[in-house]
């Protein structure tokens, strides 16, 4: 057993993604990220505007602003996983924001990318979205109920980042918090489909508890999956700008991590946590540093919650009487 396999074997405090994968479809399963290019309803261009943290890329690795096509993407990134010996994955539609292009356009793209990936000889058990939670047509919601029906394992990923409608304003998000809330709520209900919500940890002037309580919130909504993020700063964003001005400072590890322990905590044990710090290269992160060193900070934080006996959910407040009445 290799490093990683190692690492998915062991018996985290945590519902791990990586490993609730192996559960299902009986080996490791690693997403291929995909760049469709299509922008985003609250950016001015492809490469300016929206919000305060979102980098030219709209989040993903830049492959369309590269011209770099669909089906070479999948080529690639499909070559790239059976070199490591990963015969399945999740095709996860990342960058900008999926719904902000006409559902035939959509529709096509998934196509030409599960066939592309399927010719690779790599097999794709599932689909993942990236979304804003205030664009969210019924035709998407058609789509992604037929795509689950089919067999496909089918994950949207909602942007809700923060459920304070005062923080959002300040990351100049452009929805309030029920946007974010109703849209977990309409997800859940598709027969098939599985949200998950990304959280943003270390917005200055949060309370302590702040990420712990909107975990709490968001996951009564019906949230299956979880991806939290520290607050940070990647180059030529508008965050950079008041990073450089002295406007704030990000989150230190420390912080971050307390936070992260909390809203562990308060996360159902049901929820799958697909992630727990996030991911930049050297070249784009401006602060924290400490991101760079995630291996180290993941192993921090298991040691941190095994000392203390704490683990995923016990402090879920569905824990409590009421939930077995």
């Amino acid at each position: 057993m290799n490093k990683r396999e190692q690492e998915l074997s062991r018996d985290v405090p945590w519902n791990s993604f990586s490993a609730s994968l192996r559960s299902r479809h009986g080996e490791r399963v690693w997403k291929i990220c995909i760049d469709g290019g299509f922008g985003c309803p609250h950016r001015t261009s492809l490469t300016s505007g929206g919000c305060v943290f979102c980098d030219p890329q709209g989040g993903g690795d830049g492959s369309f602003l590269q011209g770099i096509g669909i089906e070479e993407q999948c080529r690639i990134k499909s070559s790239k996983l059976l070199a490591r010996g990963i015969s399945k994955t999740i095709l996860y539609f990342q960058s900008y924001s999926c719904t902000n292009v006409s559902m035939v356009r959509l529709s096509d793209t998934v196509a030409r990318a599960l066939a592309t990936a399927e010719r690779s000889g790599i097999q794709v058990v599932g689909l993942a979205f990236g979304v804003r939670p205030d664009q969210l047509p019924d035709a998407f919601a058609s789509m992604l109920k037929d795509w689950a029906a089919s067999g496909l394992e089918v994950w949207a990923e909602v942007g809700v980042q923060v459920l304070d409608d005062s923080m959002l304003k300040w990351l100049n998000r452009g929805h309030d918090s029920q946007s974010a809330i109703r849209a977990i709520e309409t997800l859940s209900k598709l027969d098939g489909v599985m949200s998950c919500a990304h959280l943003i940890g270390g917005i200055p002037e949060e309370a302590p508890l702040r990420m712990a309580m909107d975990a709490e919130r968001i996951c009564m909504a019906g949230a299956l999956g979880i991806k939290f993020h520290p607050l940070h700063i990647l180059r030529n964003t508008e965050l950079h700008k008041r990073f450089s001005a002295g406007l704030f400072s990000p989150p230190s590890m420390e912080y971050y991590m307390e936070s992260l322990v909390e809203a562990l905590r308060r996360t159902p044990p049901h929820v799958e946590v697909q992630r727990l710090t996030a991911d930049a290269s050297p070249e784009q992160l401006i602060s924290p540093s400490w991101l760079l060193r995630k291996g180290d900070f993941i192993r921090d934080l298991e040691a941190r919650m095994r000392s203390s006996g704490a683990r995923q959910g016990d402090l879920w407040r569905g824990n409590s009487s009421k939930s077995s009445q």
